[in-house]
């Protein structure tokens, strides 16, 4: 997003304003939501929307997909330079080249990130019958830096992850418990939050997030002064590297893997009547209602999924409270597209070196490398690539 001055509406200060695609249903065209600002330039909450296409013009409340209202909410000194990017769904991506970038928005300046030592990159595999279903967000404000990585499965996963991507954040921030400063409970009612979202966008929007075979993974981390907070379901792994000696670096996984080989999670979904099996030719364990062959899922925990909850898929959040000390250390948190042929030392290795300074070539080498990695293991098939690094 950028802020420019707008004086043929006649508003005070400055606006910012956000694209994206109205489904054809609605109107068929692009809206402009402009929000509105006092004096001072202070932003209200509220936005304007125009259907530039349509000639509908309503006011409403700002909405999840605007990364400054999410912004807003995070701790900040007062001045401090704020970014956020998160990832942004087009029905134009369908037809993205295998490694060709996520599209993005922006709001504020880019050069933030690196001063804050953070590094994103989001890239679509080769899949070409599938649009990217990886996405991610990035906020930071000086005092708290809140990231997260979504790796959507079914055919629509790319809707899912969008959809949580949009509105974990903003559950999680807005949160009474987040206000109470207890962030461990936060975190675990903002993923049945956004769950209780999803079920209610597909059942009073019908058609707008069909979830019932689709589903996301979910790992959102937050960090403020010397304290680090990660919640996931699912496999998208993160992991945190420190300087042990020298210029050598060791790392820690501090996110649990969901996998049905995890003997506790077999367990539950098949108290609930799941059915756990290996099919003919299939590498994974994959689990399925009894006697049937969907919804073939590999994860244990997810957000969506609503037929997967039904033989006992869970949305429930492992939380993990770390604190960290010293100034050598990072964390790095990757979809299973990075993980699936990249040893986790062998990561830390690559990103290490680049340092502080140079945290997103260390994001842009990493998925380069997972790329290369697929290409000589599958040939044509690469899984979407997601890579955060961010130093604490």
């Amino acid at each position: 997003m950028q802020n420019d001055e707008v004086p043929w509406l006649g508003m005070a200060g400055k606006c910012s304003a956000t694209n994206r695609l109205i489904p054809a249903k609605e109107h068929g065209a692009v809206q402009l939501n402009v929000a509105q600002v006092d004096e001072q330039g202070t932003y209200s909450g509220e936005f304007y929307t125009f259907a530039l296409a349509g000639f509908i013009r309503q006011r409403g409340e700002s909405d999840a997909c605007d990364p400054e209202a999410t912004l807003q909410l995070l701790p900040s000194e007062k001045n401090a330079r704020k970014v956020a990017v998160r990832g942004v769904l087009r029905k134009e991506d369908e037809l993205q080249d295998g490694f060709e970038p996520k599209r993005t928005i922006t709001e504020g300046n880019a050069a933030t990130l690196k001063r804050a030592a953070l590094g994103c990159v989001c890239r679509k595999g080769l899949k070409p019958e599938s649009p990217s279903q990886d996405d991610f967000c990035v906020f930071h404000t000086g005092l708290a830096t809140l990231v997260g990585v979504f790796d959507g499965h079914g055919p629509f996963g790319h809707d899912v992850a969008n959809f949580v991507q949009e509105n974990l954040p903003r559950e999680f921030l807005k949160s009474e418990s987040f206000q109470q400063n207890d962030i461990e409970r936060a975190l675990k009612e903002a993923f049945s939050a956004t769950q209780q979202k999803c079920l209610e966008k597909a059942e009073l929007e019908e058609g707008s997030l069909d979830c019932s075979l689709s589903g996301t993974t979910a790992t959102m981390a937050f960090v403020k002064k010397s304290v680090l907070y990660i919640a996931n379901v699912g496999d998208s792994t993160a992991i945190l590297a420190k300087k042990t000696s020298g210029k050598a670096y060791g790392w820690e996984q501090i996110t649990r893997l969901h996998r049905l080989s995890d003997e506790d999670e077999r367990q539950r979904v098949e108290d609930a009547g799941g059915q756990v099996k290996r099919l003919d030719g299939d590498l994974p364990q994959r689990l399925f209602l009894k006697d049937k062959l969907y919804p073939g899922l590999i994860n244990s925990r997810s957000l969506g999924d609503t037929i997967g909850a039904s033989c006992g898929v869970i949305c429930e959040a492992d939380v993990k409270r770390i604190e960290f000390r010293g100034k050598d250390q990072f964390m790095l948190l990757c979809s299973d597209g990075v993980w699936e042929f990249f040893e986790m030392q062998e990561a830390v290795d690559l990103v290490a070196p680049f340092g502080k300074a140079k945290a997103q070539e260390a994001a842009e080498a990493l998925a380069k490398e997972a790329w290369k990695r697929w290409i000589q293991e599958e040939g044509n098939v690469v899984d979407d690539i997601t890579v955060i690094v961010c130093w604490l």
